[in-house]
């Protein structure tokens, strides 16, 4: 058996593939329109992308959130390829790009085979939430695998010059993708760090002339940041990749969350009596103020904005105030308000109190450490049992207008719920990728047990390769965290599938690895 598989290696990862591909041929994306600040506003930049018009006309969104995935998207209809399709394909390439990864130091056809269907029949691949709803979350799995691997043939290839530079060249490019996909990517950044700092000491000590390598991706990734926001300046007016995160908007929303409150109210940064006292110091936040204290995003029960609806609340009274302002008026706007919360502080009628240095997230509460320490055991328990991951169709919630448009962008059939359409064409490959769901609930949590035993008991024997799995871990051990900060202070519920989505690939990956590198030792034993 090892002999065909070793001759036949790639036709088996193409025959897998191929039934990969044909489980989800009958399925459709779906768009939820009443989702403006999410589904919405991607599938209308992705039009105005696929259409020579960059992001579209201007609104206060516009610039709010990545461009990557509607990119992507628009890529596939321009390519006239079913949504659906393009989602696989692109899945099965990370899938293939990550197992070969580490083929240098797992050189056994069997394993690598093995770790390849594993990876590509994953249930988060095909879950509702994560493969047919029309949004990022679902693609950013791909890309996060895809730049892994980036870092893990940076590490093994760093006596190849030229694939040094080239994986060096590919990561940058990756490490803008993924940050330009989600904003709070920022949990990818100590394993990067970690494979350039390692790959600097090894070329100061073996090829100094070769020092720059490791630098590439910074460089790459400032300098393709900068071509996008000359892009956004050259068509809204505005230098930036992303208001929400780079703007004087994003400063008056650190500002804001920043001023010390009279008394804690559970998962609620800047209260009204606060915004009450801000529009009384900021005259052109004053002109707001009653937009922003009858946002519909006010909880009915304890009258305030929870964290996690600020933002919007900010964003949408503007918008009613000023509904024709183009993007420098807004980053204007927000500007003055800056400046006079500046004075507010300056002159200590504001108190600041201290935020965490990444934005969106609500300033750390003594009140929140138990939760959050809660939350992450619930994070953890979660991820590895598959919980609440559905796999079925799903239908759209949209105008029948708004639903054709989808279905002629995704080369789709998403239908309405009034439709009450059965899906028939769906049955077959439900019972299949529901059965295949049952599997992984049963073995992922096998496979994570003796993977991270395997890891300990590596660690300990002073195994070379412990870099890889090593970095992975750091990394999902931050994105856990965040998880676990967001669910305890925020109205967001992140402890779901949708949330967590690229950690399922990622930690069978790292298990696997780890538990096919102790058996090999112990063969060599």
């Amino acid at each position: 058996m090892a002999k065909i598989i070793k001759k036949y290696f790639w036709v088996f990862i193409v025959l897998f593939s191929i039934i990969r591909v044909l489980l989800i041929l009958n399925y459709s994306p779906y768009l939820l329109s009443y989702a403006k600040y999410d589904d919405s506003l991607m599938f209308d930049i992705a039009k105005s992308i696929a259409s020579g018009h960059w992001l579209g006309v201007y609104n206060e969104y516009t610039l709010s959130k990545g461009f990557i995935y509607p990119l992507i998207v628009s890529l596939f209809t321009w390519l006239k390829m079913p949504y659906v399709i393009g989602y696989t394909l692109l899945y099965i390439f990370a899938c293939y790009f990550l197992t070969t990864s580490i083929s240098k130091i797992v050189t056994n056809k069997i394993y690598l085979l093995l770790m390849y269907v594993i990876l590509l029949f994953n249930p988060i691949s095909y879950a509702i939430e994560t493969f047919l709803r029309f949004y990022r979350n679902g693609i950013n799995i791909s890309l996060i695998m895809i730049f892994f691997a980036l870092l893990i043939r940076l590490y093994t290839n760093k006596g190849d010059i030229k694939k040094s530079i080239i994986y060096s060249m590919l990561t940058g490019f990756m490490l803008f993708v993924v940050y330009n996909m989600r904003q709070d990517a920022i949990w990818v950044i100590p394993a990067l760090l970690i494979i350039l700092v390692s790959s600097l000491v090894y070329y100061i000590k073996n090829n100094k002339r070769f020092v720059f390598i490791p630098m590439i991706p910074i460089i790459l990734m400032v300098i393709l940041s900068n071509i996008s926001a000359y892009i956004n300046y050259a068509n809204y007016g505005i230098y930036t990749n992303n208001t929400f995160e780079n703007s004087n908007f994003t400063i008056v929303r650190k500002q804001l969350i920043s001023i010390e409150e009279d008394k804690f109210i559970n998962r609620v940064s800047v209260s009204m009596k606060t915004l009450e006292k801000v529009a009384t110091l900021s005259p052109t936040f004053n002109t707001i103020y009653n937009e922003v204290i009858n946002s519909k995003l006010v909880d009915q029960k304890t009258n305030e904005i929870i964290d996690g609806y600020i933002t919007f609340s900010l964003i949408d009274a503007h918008m009613k105030v000023y509904p024709k302002s183009n993007a420098v008026e807004t980053n204007s706007f927000w500007k003055k308000v800056s400046i006079e919360l500046n004075n507010a502080f300056d002159k200590n009628l504001l108190k600041k109190r201290f935020v965490i240095p990444i934005s969106g997230l609500a300033p750390p509460r003594d009140e929140y450490y138990g939760d959050i320490i809660n939350n992450y055991m619930k994070t953890v328990i979660f991820l590895y049992k598959y919980d609440d991951i559905k796999i079925d169709y799903a239908c759209s919630t949209a105008e029948q207008y708004r639903l054709d448009e989808f279905n002629k962008f995704t080369f789709g059939e998403s239908k309405t719920v009034q439709e009450k359409t059965t899906y028939n064409n769906t049955k077959v490959s439900n019972i299949v990728l529901n059965a295949i769901l049952q599997i992984y609930k049963l073995l992922a949590p096998i496979i994570t047990l003796y993977g991270l035993l395997s890891y300990f008991v590596l660690v300990y024997k002073k195994e070379k390769n412990m870099y890889i799995p090593s970095i992975m871990f750091i990394s999902m051990l931050l994105y856990i965290g965040g998880i676990a900060y967001i669910e305890t202070s925020s109205v967001t519920k992140t402890i779901s599938y949708f949330y967590l989505a690229p950690l399922y690939p990622m930690l069978l990956f790292v298990c696997l690895f780890n538990s096919i590198v102790l058996i090999n030792k112990n063969k060599e034993k």
